[in-house]
């Protein structure tokens, strides 16, 4: 995952939130769904790339991303 890609992320009871890739920080992966932090513990979400951002022209660009970072 880089920063900026769309993200699933399903837990084992089947929850599931879709947001973009931030940082894996300390062991926890972190996607933005707008103003919305989901903080995703690594070792018990299953992630699936929806839509990765190397390909469009349109995307955020790394440094955007970076910018987000609390």
């Amino acid at each position: 995952m880089s920063p900026g890609d769309l993200v699933q992320a399903t837990w084992s009871d089947g929850l599931v939130c879709t947001g973009r890739y931030l940082k894996t920080a300390r062991g926890y992966v972190i996607l933005v769904d707008g103003d919305t932090e989901i903080v995703c513990n690594e070792y018990h979400v299953a992630f699936e790339v929806i839509d990765g951002n190397e390909h469009e022209e349109n995307s955020s660009t790394h440094d955007e991303w970076q910018d987000l970072r609390v």
